[in-house]
């Protein structure tokens, strides 16, 4: 007795936990309780269950003394409403039956809304649309179709529309086309009713727009084709029932699957089209003609791209009804959609599964279900936000499958002006030279002039430089931006295995070589800047293809991971997030960052957001996305590692030409300071600016002034004559190397090979230089500070007759003019000094001074560097100089050599002022000081 007890509680938790959570449990709840298993609940049974009793009161509505499964649910769901659900006064619908009315165009409409039991307002749910047949109602649609009861089991939303009338509640049709009775004859707008219908059901009930349906008979199954045609957008699949289409073509503006059930012996929308057999209200000779089924499968065949030809398959006869049913598929359509039709052999104009309410209907097969058969066919098919016009079906012989964006996504695209040009790179499945995989690229900016060829990362695309490529331009450089494979407005291979660190490399090899060989470019200097995975792809390219094509590298905020320290935790977040969420959010990640909200800078409009976003209507659309946080090595064996390991090689040793580091404050993803690697490992870095910018990761988008600042004064120094001179380079590694320690807080440290300064120490050039003759003046110095807190100070300073004149000054913090003592490693200090007679003297000397309250705070030089660049002449390219033969005075190389500054553009160059760019800013005028 204790067991059965036990076991009625149990079935009472499981009955009404189901009708909050999950029909299918509730079905298996009433299951439970019917013992005699057949569909219906006795008094007897309820017994077993009192406790149910005050919850279906009142459940029997026909009194017929038996309680359907439809009456169970709807009593548990009106018994939980007030417990879990929100009432409509409250703005959202909770489980139950009730009608909406709405106003479309100054005409009142209405319909009628199931939510099932399962429904929570947190949840979004699917909606089917079920249009009445002609003559009928909502309620008559309930009773032939049987889809409430399938709502609850299933857990979707049902919507019964009312149609149009002499009397608003019966004999109500829906204008569909070439039939309509009603509501044709007075031109009802039935496809802008269902567009206000879903638009007003939004509020009430949290719709899951991906999963809206459409389904009908007759004149209903006919309105369910013209919405799939009308309101392509809106609708993911349809299923027609004994309702060929109404019009002569089908114009969707993406592609809609279709399901279409229809009797062979149905004469009221005859299967092979015609005028159906009268009735009682109207008459033979009022009937309209019906397109035939073929027309309806045919249209949609070609619209969805489908395959011609119908994979045909006889279902089971498991009853004994004197019906066959053949299956036929056309699948292989755009988007994965297919096009379905269940032939009913014999059947008439019925819903499969169910029983028809009339006999003039003729028989109904109960050999399939056209509910379940519907509702495993709406899952299968949700909506994807695109048609690929994008997809291109893979020949059979191995090729990758390409997604193409469709042009409208770029149509609009915020701040991105740039023509599109494209080449064609090989699919890797294919033999060499095949050329089908299309990739973009942008051109702008003069014609024969030094180019910046432009990689960007993941999960970015070329939109990240639309706003640093109008200054490099205006500069007096082009630039060609590319997209990878799989990003922006390139080719998309649909699988992440189409992806490889090696073919993302060989692609754009291969997409250089036609830009390299391109006679209209006409390429002559290049230089290279690669963000994020563009530097990896980047050196790649340099070491193993082009070891002496490029001028110069630019690193934009990326590592080149040889598998060392295993995976930094950054990136195993990320990479987790991308393997888990259905689309990444692009713009978002962009903009939403955790650099971004600490420093302050703007949140991006939805436009720059959605610009982003644009090349990937679906997530189908980011498998490269997906694959390209998983090519990151997590040890040395990696294959990747190794590959990374060659390119370091190559620029650790190889590469002697000017390599740009351009890093940020808020983007040091751990101790160990790549940055500063680079720029004391690489020989061409250490001397020029590598500037540190207030930003995070994506430094073009979050300050593109101060990034292009910094590569056009690096094109500037690559490509204007008279380049600087190294007059003294101190390493630290035996001995003072030229400079002299003052005060007794200043010594050699051999262990760290470097200067070590405490509090009040100086660390001073012996030698002067003769900067007289000297057009510029450049210092640059690797420091580590440690514990050296707010207000510490190092100071920088310049000898000039007998006078010092401060530099600038390096401190704690992140901001214009400040160093970074806050990562516990090497620091990298830069300035550069434009003439001026004041300072420029013959017996120019370099100090640095250290100023701090704590007297345990220390900073270690480790390497110093100076370097000057004597007079320009009149000669060549110098001709252009406006006030020729003296240093000191004003001249302009091209226009708008200038653009990379801060604040205001002047077309001329005042090189008597001084410039401090390790931050690409501006400082203050020099100020003297006391010896």
């Amino acid at each position: 007795m204790r067991q059965t007890s036990v076991l009625l509680c149990l079935l009472y938790f499981l009955v009404c936990c189901a009708a909050a959570q999950d029909g299918s449990r509730l079905r298996q709840g009433f299951e439970r309780l019917d013992a005699n298993k057949d569909g219906q609940l006795s008094a007897t049974e309820l017994k077993t269950v009192p406790r149910l009793e005050s919850r279906l009161e009142g459940a029997d509505q026909d009194n017929d003394g038996l309680l359907s499964f439809r009456e169970f649910a709807g009593a548990i769901a009106r018994s939980m409403r007030g417990q879990t659900q929100p009432g409509e006064a409250g703005g959202t619908f909770g489980a139950g039956d009730r009608i909406r009315t709405i106003d479309v165009e100054g005409q009142e409409r209405r319909y009628q809304v199931h939510v099932p039991p399962n429904y929570t307002a947190d949840r979004k749910t699917p909606v089917v649309v079920a249009f009445h047949g002609g003559g009928g109602n909502p309620q008559s649609m309930i009773r032939l179709s049987g889809l409430n009861e399938k709502a609850d089991e299933a857990g979707f939303v049902v919507v019964y529309p009312f149609g149009s009338g002499t009397d608003k509640d019966k004999n109500l049709t829906f204008n569909a086309g070439n039939v309509g009775g009603y509501a044709k004859r007075k031109k009802i707008d039935d496809v802008g009713f269902t567009k206000a219908l879903l638009g007003d059901l939004e509020a009430v009930v949290n719709v899951d727009k991906e999963r809206v349906f459409a389904t009908g008979i007759s004149n209903g199954g006919m309105m369910a084709y013209r919405v799939a045609s009308e309101l392509a957008d809106r609708f993911a699949a349809i299923a027609p029932v004994g309702g060929p289409m109404g019009t002569e073509t089908c114009t969707p503006s993406r592609p809609v699957s279709v399901i279409h059930f229809h009797g062979t012996a149905d004469e009221l929308a005859p299967f092979n089209g015609g005028r159906g057999k009268g009735t009682s209200n109207v008459p033979a000779s009022m009937r309209p003609e019906f397109f035939s089924v073929e027309h309806s499968i045919n249209c949609w065949v070609e619209a969805n791209g489908c395959a011609k030809e119908p994979t045909v398959t006889p279902m089971p006869d498991t009853a004994d009804d004197g019906m066959r049913v053949i299956r036929k598929v056309w699948g292989e359509g755009k988007n994965g959609s297919e096009v379905v039709l269940y032939e009913i052999d014999g059947g008439g104009h019925t819903w499969p599964g169910m029983e028809p309410p009339v006999a003039m209907l003729g028989e109904s097969t109960t050999d399939i279900s056209a509910n379940d058969l519907m509702w495993d066919f709406f899952q299968k098919h949700a909506r994807k936000a695109d048609s690929p016009q994008s997809k291109q079906k893979a020949p059979e012989n191995g090729a990758m499958e390409l997604l193409r964006t469709p042009d409208e996504h770029f149509a609009k695209l915020c701040g991105y002006p740039f023509e599109p040009h494209y080449l064609y790179v090989d699919d890797p499945n294919l033999p060499d030279g095949n050329r089908r995989i299309r990739m973009h690229y942008a051109v702008s900016g003069p014609a024969n002039r030094p180019t910046l060829l432009m990689l960007h990362g993941n999960p970015s695309w070329s939109y990240l430089f639309r706003k640093v490529v109008p200054l490099i331009n205006e500069a007096g450089y082009r630039t060609i931006m590319i997209d990878y494979v799989g990003h922006g407005k390139s080719d998309k291979p649909a699988t992440e295995s189409d992806y490889t660190y090696d073919r993302h490399l060989e692609w754009i090899r291969q997409a250089f070589k036609q830009l390299d060989e391109d006679p209209e470019l006409a390429l002559k200097e290049v230089v290279l800047f690669g963000h994020d995975y563009g530097h990896p792809l980047g050196a790649r390219l340099m070491a193993e293809h082009y070891p002496d094509r490029f001028d110069g590298f630019i690193n934009g905020n990326a590592g080149l991971n040889r598998g060392r320290w295993g995976i930094a935790k950054r990136h195993d977040r990320w990479r987790s997030f991308v393997r888990s969420v259905p689309k990444v959010p692009i713009g978002a990640v962009v903009f939403r960052n955790d650099a971004r909200q600490n420093m302050g800078l703007p949140p991006g409009t939805n436009a720059e957001k959605g610009g982003y976003d644009a090349p990937y209507p679906t997530g189908d659309y980011q498998a490269s996305i997906r694959a390209f946080p998983e090519m990151v090595p997590e040890d040395a064996t990696w294959p990747e590692a190794k590959a990374n390991q060659k390119a370091w090689d190559f620029l650790t040793s190889s590469y002697d030409r000017p390599y740009l580091v351009i890093w940020e404050s808020m983007d040091m993803p751990d101790e160990r300071n790549r940055r500063d690697e680079y720029i004391s490992s690489i020989p061409g870095a250490f001397g020029l600016e590598q500037p540190q910018f207030k930003t995070g990761h994506y430094s073009p988008e979050d300050d593109p002034e101060g990034v292009a600042g910094a590569v056009i004064r690096f094109l500037n120094d690559i490509y204007i004559p008279n380049q600087f001179d190294e007059i003294r380079r101190a390493t630290f590694t035996e001995n003072l190397e030229g400079f002299a320690c003052e005060g007794n807080h200043c010594s050699l440290d051999l262990e760290k090979e470097a200067v070590k300064m405490k509090p009040g120490s100086e660390l001073v050039l012996r030698e002067p230089i003769d900067l007289s003759s000297s057009e510029e003046m450049k210092i640059a110095f690797r420091y580590l500070p440690e514990g050296v807190a707010s207000g510490g100070t190092l100071f920088v300073d310049l000898w000039s007759d007998g006078d010092w004149v401060n530099l600038r000054k390096f401190e704690r913090g992140h901001g214009p003019g400040r160093g970074d003592f806050n990562n516990r490693s090497t620091d990298y200090g830069y300035i550069r000094v434009e003439h001026n007679p004041e300072t420029f003297s013959t017996d120019a000397r370099v100090r640095f001074r250290f100023v701090c309250e704590d007297e345990k705070a220390a900073i270690f030089i480790r390497e110093v560097g100076i370097y000057r660049k004597t007079c320009l002449h009149p000669t060549g390219l110098l001709n252009q100089i406006i006030n020729q033969g003296r240093c000191g005075q004003q001249f302009s190389l091209w226009p708008h050599s200038d653009r990379g500054r801060r604040g205001s553009r002047p077309s001329r160059v005042d090189i008597r002022r001084i410039f401090g760019h390790w931050e690409g800013r501006v400082p203050p005028r020099p100020k003297r000081v006391k010896p």
